[in-house]
């Protein structure tokens, strides 16, 4: 998987770019959330009647995130992997259902509709 075609990097024009994900990795996290069900009720004193009633939810969250190295052209990439420009970092909201392609597909989907990176074409 990659992109190729002409990219402007840093106010730079390449005119044949050749974009590819390096890796893309994916952390999960458990959140515990806090909903107020009940407000506190208090006695003409100021001292709490009846205190706050909270129901507690845990909630899943993935974030995913990758790097993609930029080559002047396909042609610089293959003669030597380490040549390349520079590279772009980003982030992606990982899906892990039964469907769901694999991080780097779904890396490389969230790179494409990037403003750098959605007028470039499959390579």
């Amino acid at each position: 998987m990659a992109l190729q075609g002409k990219f402007t990097w840093k106010g730079i024009e390449i005119p044949e770019a050749y974009i590819v994900i390096q890796n893309a990795f994916c952390s999960c996290f458990y959140q515990t959330k806090a909903e107020l069900k009940s407000e506190a009720t208090y006695n003409e004193d100021g001292t709490i009647k009846d205190p706050a009633v909270y129901e507690e939810s845990i909630e899943k969250r993935l974030d995913g995130k990758y790097t993609a190295s930029i080559y002047k052209d396909k042609a610089s990439k293959d003669a030597d992997p380490y040549s390349l420009v520079d590279e772009i970092k980003g982030i992606y909201t990982p899906k892990h259902t039964s469907s769901a392609k694999n991080d780097v597909a779904q890396a490389y989907a969230a790179l494409k509709v990037t403003d750098a990176c959605k007028d470039l074409a499959d390579a």
